[in-house]
């Protein structure tokens, strides 16, 4: 049903072409997922676990387009770097005060050196 999907791009746009596309997705849906005839198109998408067919041609259409470079969009892509050229992840993130008058109702300790069960031992006495 994707095969040519840019080719589809603009008949999708119409709900005309779009309803037949759905209810013959419908008809196939309602095959994998053995539901009754009576199912809507999204129940049947849900209930046979796959995307709406205007999505998937949508989709199909956006990598066809920024493969070929045809699509004039601000959209930035990330490219993949090489191995050697991530960031060491203790460099990443920074986190900066804005002011040191800030208090918080709760401290965390991750070593577990305040944890109130290991200094009294669960029974009252202080170890």
């Amino acid at each position: 049903m994707t095969y040519g999907a840019p080719v589809w791009e603009e008949a999708i746009t119409k709900h005309k072409y779009l309803h037949k596309l759905q209810s013959a997705q419908r008809l196939i849906n309602i095959k994998i997922a053995k539901a009754y005839r009576t199912i809507s198109f999204e129940a049947s998408c849900v209930m046979a676990g796959v995307p709406p067919i205007g999505i998937v041609i949508d989709g199909k259409v956006q990598l066809y387009k920024r493969k070929h470079g045809l699509e004039n969009s601000d959209v930035v892509c990330d490219i993949p770097l090489p191995s050697k050229e991530w960031p060491h992840p203790a460099k990443q993130v920074t986190i900066t005060e804005t002011s040191e008058t800030i208090t918080y109702p709760i401290e965390i300790y991750t070593d577990g050196s305040k944890d109130a069960s290991m200094l009294w031992g669960g029974s009252g006495h202080l170890l």
